[in-house]
């Protein structure tokens, strides 16, 4: 009677043991973090880069996960129980003036440290160095193509490519996206707005 007593017993045991199953691996990435260069241009020397104390990381992975963290004295951070797949990191001051950004992909195995790309804070925002043909210059088309040179590359926004979102964004990124980088250039009127509108769209 006790043995088939304890027979019962172990069956609804074996029922309720739960089943095991394979974890996804969980790795790490650090990387460094170094304050402004002159006039944002960095020329591949590393005598030029200090580490940036204090800065705030942030990272969203895969599973679109966030997680911040600050720089320690050498600029240094780390994250620890990431996903692998896809990430993106954002690094800024406490201001939020001085800003850089990387993506990229974390693998494993599991326990895996990777280490993500250095980033250099961006202190300034991009400054026009040339127009062409300049302003003032005469018999020119109203329809002449218009050559921009920016000190850096622009970024996509997420409003309609369009010739009016082109001009408004020109005259007044302020009003479009209070905050961003991306000076007003509220000299241009009219026709030098369309112009330069026009040139931006043909570069699709």
């Amino acid at each position: 009677m006790a043995r088939v007593q304890g027979s019962r017993i172990q069956r609804v045991v074996d029922r309720i043991r739960p089943e095991r199953a394979a974890l996804a691996p969980a790795v790490a990435a650090h990387g460094v973090v170094y304050l402004p260069v002159p006039n944002d241009v960095w020329n591949g020397d590393p005598a030029l880069l200090a580490p940036a104390p204090g800065i705030i990381v942030e990272i969203r992975d895969s599973k679109n996960k966030t997680q911040l963290v600050l720089t320690d004295a050498q600029g240094s951070y780390r994250f620890a129980g990431l996903p692998t797949g896809g990430y993106s990191i954002t690094a800024r001051n406490n201001n939020g003036d001085q800003l850089a950004s990387v993506a990229g992909t974390l693998v494993g195995p599991d326990g895996n440290d990777n280490a993500i790309p250095s980033m250099i804070l961006d202190a300034g925002p991009p400054r026009l160095l040339s127009i062409a043909p300049p302003p003032g210059f005469e018999g020119v088309s109203r329809t002449a193509a218009v050559e921009l040179v920016f000190s850096e590359p622009l970024l996509a926004g997420v409003l309609p490519n369009n010739a009016g979102t082109l001009a408004g964004w020109i005259a007044s990124s302020q009003h479009l996206k209070p905050g961003n980088l991306m000076p007003s250039f509220q000299q241009f009127k009219g026709e030098e707005l369309r112009a330069l509108a026009q040139y931006l769209e043909s570069l699709k």
